[in-house]
């Protein structure tokens, strides 16, 4: 607490040294001063930015609630490929369905927490028993495999779903869903079979008995689409509806809930089928980089970023950075199914160990508005406060690491980022430039 005290004391101070400094004051760059704002500061917004798209790295995909589900062609992109992994618990122990029962079906519901793209295509949705476990605690990541039998058990081959909702609850979103029929076969041999025995007597029993299902989305219609599926949500599950010689119209639902293992897994196809500049960025051919940058959530593709002479800028002076505000413009492609991403999150990268980690000014505790990130649609931008991480590296405090900008949620909902680079061609886009704006005061020369 102390040292959170001490931070938040140290950043006003210098608030108060930039807002009542009176010297007079040179620029040491080009530009007005913004939003006028720290009138008696100097100002730049030319520090040098070395800027490129590449690839993220693979994600941990099972400590989230939602995961995607789907296939997409972007125009842009090229394909991307979403799947899920889950296990299913027992509603109830020593579970026994009674004598001659009628399987009526077998049906997979999956809750909606969002859906991307054209939702007027469709995709081909395959369901395969999982033949490995899989194991609670462990981290599963975005290109994570468990092994599964390869025999579709969905009641119709080839059967194709449109992931707009036309199925619902209530009125809240998440509880538009979809209803998935298995065929009644498994059911009768998988569950039925087993009624009143030593498999539903724990959940630990049933999951050795049934390790679970592998949802696979593939062929789509025109470029496809994505969901998004809350796999916590109370209407996600697995549902046996039967009848026997005691009563019909019985139900039994194996549950989707916290305590399930489940994840999701995403292919890009190496981009293969990108467009070229986004191709030659991933390459390493970072010419394009300076007139157009690329994001894509689902461990798909991060911008990286650093400012290279940051520190020389400042050498032999002691300064107080008032603001320094990262100013990222979206470029719009006209492409009205996939909207600018809502929001993007910015990390440092520790080049000795390779972690990534959250800036300082994200725990400042000065409110969610300060750090910044979410996406202006009158401007068209995402603007990021990194004074304190500029201060840090300015003072010599911190390594001048490389930054990152990730598309926000990373791994649960699939969006796309489109930028302007460091140089775009157009005189015209010149102010929506990637761009670090700084007010500083010099407090002893």
């Amino acid at each position: 607490m102390k040292k959170k005290i001490h931070i938040i004391l140290y950043f006003i101070t210098g608030l108060i040294i930039c807002i009542g400094c009176k010297e007079e004051t040179g620029l040491i760059g080009i530009g007005d001063q913004p939003d006028g704002e720290f009138l008696n500061t100097n100002y730049f917004d030319t520090t040098t930015l070395i800027a490129y798209s590449t690839i993220h790295d693979s994600l941990i995909t099972s400590n989230v609630s939602t995961n995607m589900l789907g296939y997409i062609h972007d125009p842009v992109f090229g394909k991307t490929q979403a799947g899920i992994y889950t296990q299913f618990r027992l509603s109830s122990f020593s579970a026994n369905f009674g004598n001659n029962v009628v399987v009526d079906s077998l049906v997979l519901t999956l809750a909606y927490a969002g859906y991307y793209g054209d939702t007027l295509n469709s995709f081909r949705l395959n369901v395969y028993e999982l033949t490995d476990n899989l194991t609670k605690n462990k981290a599963y990541y975005s290109k994570s495999f468990i092994n599964y039998d390869n025999n579709s058990l969905t009641e119709v081959s080839n059967l194709y779903i449109t992931p707009t909702p036309t199925v619902k609850q209530d009125t809240l979103a998440s509880s538009y869903y979809l209803r998935i029929r298995l065929k009644t076969d498994f059911a009768k041999s998988k569950f039925i079979s087993k009624s009143g025995s030593s498999v539903y007597s724990s959940d630990a029993a049933f999951l050795e008995h049934f390790k679970g299902l592998y949802l696979e989305a593939d062929n789509p219609t025109g470029n496809g689409c994505m969901l998004s599926v809350n796999m916590t949500h109370s209407l996600s599950g697995l549902t046996i509806y039967y009848s026997n010689d005691q009563a019909k119209n019985l139900k039994y639902t194996f549950n989707l809930n916290d305590s399930t293992v489940h994840f999701g897994v995403t292919n890009h196809f190496d981009y293969v089928d990108a467009t070229p500049n986004l191709r030659e960025q991933l390459n390493g051919n970072y010419t394009s980089a300076k007139e157009i940058l690329y994001g894509q959530s689902g461990s798909g593709i991060k911008v990286t970023l650093n400012f290279p002479y940051l520190r020389e800028t400042f050498k032999d002076k002691k300064v107080a950075i008032c603001r320094a505000l990262l100013v990222v413009s979206h470029q719009d492609d006209a492409l009205p199914n996939y909207l600018p991403p809502s929001a993007l999150i910015m990390t440092y990268t520790d080049i000795n160990t390779g972690t990534g980690y959250l800036l300082p000014d994200y725990y400042l505790g000065l409110g969610s508005d300060y750090f910044g990130g979410t996406y202006n649609q009158t401007s068209k931008e995402y603007r990021f406060n990194i004074t304190k991480y500029i201060q840090d590296i300015v003072d010599g405090t911190s390594e001048n690491y490389p930054l990152n900008l990730l598309v926000n949620p990373s791994v649960t909902h699939l969006s796309r980022l489109m930028i302007y680079g460091t140089h775009p061609v157009s005189v015209n886009d010149y102010d929506k430039r990637l761009q670090l704006r700084i007010n500083y005061t010099i407090i002893d020369k």
